[in-house]
């Protein structure tokens, strides 16, 4: 009697579950992400919160990109970080982590006492675990975070904090550092200095943005009378106004009725201002007038002096899912490094070993690319940025989640993210070098 031969058992279920644990996919999936930071960094994202700023960006957008706006537009690709493709991505990121975790846990546990594979796979779990716990940061910051940016603060002013019961008060400004309070409505919970990566914490944290230039402006007519003076057409009367020279408002206006005299006020070079002088009753123009902060000029009799003075824009900040966030970093940070020292002994051809060989050298640059423009970036307000240094960390992040897959992948996977993660990192150091001149 002959034996029979082994029957096929074709299981649509372990298929698929090896198609969603293996490289391929994960591979595609951090493509996609990088891909999507990528367009991020290139193309100018939309202006969150911000009136002034959107319609100053949707003009130029508009004018940049002409026909293609609408469709750009329409595909999200102008608010990326808000987009649902960039949250598909995460969520199939997670996936995909969830299934290797449980798949290296299942190999973990029948492997051979063999210590340097048993690392290996160690340190694997840990990569994904540790994704896993930055993923979920990244969701509860979504319902626990609270951030408001952009505030102006006015010298000896209390400004409310839109919904919230907090309130800040500028008390004085010292060169590049600010003496400020936080205020829970009338009581004063803390009080301190603030300045770069310097922030008053209690309860949320004070940010220092930006210092920016203001006068108080005050009027006399031959040396005797003080004016009264108004800074818009149905402002209060006052002897003193000041005037702001925000980012969004670079000139300022004043009116003295009593002279019927209007002055247009701008900075200029050096810190230094101009002053554009019209007729109210006749609209005559007097020309225009230089001064320095702590000057005068004088025009028909009457004298305006300009005290210099300052302001603040800050952010105020309750993050704790950033705790959860730096934490899974790290959890993902030894379990890569784990696996840069003892790399997955499954290499048989010698393209393998060459990519595997790539990666490892390539991964600890990138890393170090990555971690020192978060690190430039982070301390000083706890976001990610702004202005010419966000593109650069979202390239140099999507650089570093390609040369990371290349550690957890094989073969041809491995090969593709390898060779994609250099070009991305050649990229972001591109605009960090644009970014720096």
């Amino acid at each position: 009697m002959t034996a029979s031969s082994p029957t096929l058992i074709r299981d649509p279920w372990r298929r698929l579950w090896h198609f969603c644990a293996g490289d391929g996919l994960l591979a595609a999936v951090l493509i996609f992400s990088a891909a999507l930071l990528l367009t991020a960094a290139l193309l100018p994202q939309t202006p969150l919160n911000d009136l002034v700023a959107y319609s100053r960006w949707l003009s130029e957008a508009q004018e940049r990109f002409g026909n293609l706006f609408d469709l750009l537009n329409t595909l999200s690709l102008f608010s990326i970080t808000n987009s649902l493709a960039l949250r598909l991505a995460l969520a199939a990121l997670g996936w995909c982590a969830t299934l290797r975790l449980i798949e290296q846990s299942d190999r973990l546990r029948r492997l051979p006492a063999d210590r340097a594979v048993r690392r290996s796979h160690l340190a694997a779990i840990m990569a994904y675990g540790g994704t896993l716990v930055t993923l979920l940061g990244l969701v509860l910051g979504t319902f626990i975070d609270y951030r408001l940016d952009d505030v102006v603060v006015q010298p000896g002013a209390v400004t409310n904090i839109p919904g919230t019961t907090y309130a800040v008060r500028l008390d004085a400004v010292d060169g590049q550092r600010a003496s400020v309070a936080l205020l829970r409505q009338t009581e004063t919970i803390a009080q301190g200095t603030i300045g770069e990566k310097q922030p008053l914490y209690d309860g949320v944290a004070v940010y220092l943005d930006q210092i920016g230039p203001a006068l108080n402006v005050s009027a006399t007519r031959r040396t005797t009378q003080t004016l009264d003076l108004q800074n818009t057409a149905t402002s209060p009367r006052q002897k003193q106004v000041l005037l702001l020279f925000t980012p969004d408002q670079n000139e300022g206006f004043l009116a003295a009725p009593a002279v019927n005299l209007v002055l247009r006020v701008q900075p200029i070079a050096n810190q230094r201002f101009t002053a554009q002088i019209y007729q109210s009753a006749t609209g005559k123009d007097f020309g225009s007038q230089p001064f320095e902060p702590g000057g005068s000029i004088s025009i028909e009799g009457t004298t305006f002096t300009f005290e210099p003075a300052a302001y603040v824009i800050v952010s105020l900040a309750n993050q704790p899912s950033h705790w959860i966030i730096a934490l899974g970093l790290a959890i993902m940070l030894g379990g890569l490094f784990g696996l840069l020292i003892w790399p997955d002994p499954s290499a048989p051809t010698r393209f393998e070993r060459v990519a595997m060989s790539i990666g490892r050298m390539t991964w600890p640059l990138i890393t170090l690319l990555f971690a020192s423009v978060l690190i430039s970036v982070y301390p000083r307000t706890a976001s990610l940025g702004a202005g010419v240094m966000l593109p650069v960390l979202e390239s140099s992040l999507a650089a570093w989640l390609l040369a990371s897959g290349s550690l957890v992948t094989h073969k041809s996977a491995r090969a593709v993210l390898v060779t994609i993660g250099l070009l991305g990192a050649v990229g972001a150091a591109g605009l960090l070098l644009a970014a720096s001149s």
